[in-house]
């Protein structure tokens, strides 16, 4: 697979399907356009595959989105890399290069407004 799109989504369902025979099946997927389209919609229920919809969360109750976001800026924005593999390292190090404090600031924990404050 090169990129996720509504093909890949329902090959992953038949194949799901191809696995668990005689079962009643229930996936959580979030609103992505894969899961959305209605050809896939479809096909889940022809396979009698119940999607249930995760609700949207916004950005700011995940931790992670923040240290993603400094990430993007500092390693991953304009520059372009040879693989996957390397922009993955390339953050990763970039992660392990940050104090714990540090890693806390960016994820916005440290802030009065995070959410597991309260």
């Amino acid at each position: 697979m090169s990129h996720w799109d509504a093909p890949c989504w329902q090959l992953v369902l038949r194949q799901i399907r191809s696995v668990w025979r005689g079962w009643h099946l229930v996936r959580f997927v979030d609103r992505g356009s894969p899961h959305t389209a209605p050809a896939s919609q479809e096909l889940a229920a022809d396979l009698d595959i119940d999607l249930r919809w995760l609700p949207p969360a916004p950005p700011q109750l995940n931790a992670l989105e923040g240290l993603w976001r400094a990430g993007e800026d500092q390693v991953l924005a304009n520059r372009p890399t040879q693989s996957i593999d390397e922009s993955a390292r390339a953050f990763g190090q970039y992660l392990l290069g940050l104090t714990p404090r540090q890693r806390l600031r960016k994820a916005g924990v440290l802030s009065g407004h995070f959410w597991r404050t309260r």
